[in-house]
């Protein structure tokens, strides 16, 4: 539930910047926009989840941090996948479907899972800075290469190695995962 309501928070909030950045130039589809709409996702959906869970906020493990951001990113991109189908008509609907639950879903949850992960080491501005580079990657690609949005995947499974090894790293128990 957390991650469905960050995402119309986080839709009504691109919609107010949309209108801001327009008259500066930024459109959504500039690098520029694609960085500030991820960021704003990034962070609604960390605040979602933070929101869900801080009445508990003492995890029995590093990992549960990890858990519980990923849990409300697919919350986040269950919403934000329905959302797109709605713009969307004719044939490119199963298109479309496709690769939002192919792409998005496995974006969403490999971004909130590196922002988990730097949470659970004390360094959320780091996790968010990166769920943010990944996401504007993604979109930036998904956008400019609609004909080959293999890359886009191509990359969030690239940077999912990454997270793999990082839920590797945070259940050592030498310390590397404690806080």
């Amino acid at each position: 539930m957390a991650g469905t309501i960050a995402a119309v928070v986080a839709a009504g909030i691109q919609l107010l910047l949309q209108l801001k950045l327009l008259p500066w130039g930024y459109g959504t589809s500039s690098l520029v926009g694609f960085m500030i709409f991820a960021f704003v996702e990034e962070t609604v959906k960390f605040f979602g989840a933070y929101t869900a869970f801080k009445s508990r906020r003492r995890p029995e493990a590093p990992l549960d941090d990890m858990i519980y951001l990923i849990t409300a990113a697919m919350g986040f991109a269950a919403l934000e996948n329905v959302l797109f189908l709605f713009s969307v008509s004719g044939a490119i609907v199963i298109q479309t479907a496709i690769m939002r639950s192919i792409g998005a879903t496995f974006l969403h949850a490999v971004a909130s899972g590196f922002t988990g992960f730097y949470l659970a080491k004390g360094r959320l501005p780091e996790g968010l800075i990166i769920a943010t580079v990944i996401h504007t990657a993604f979109n930036y690609l998904a956008y400019y290469f609609p004909q080959y949005q293999i890359y886009s995947v191509a990359l969030v499974l690239f940077a999912s190695f990454f997270l793999f090894h990082n839920f590797d790293i945070i259940k050592q128990p030498n310390g590397d995962g404690e806080r």
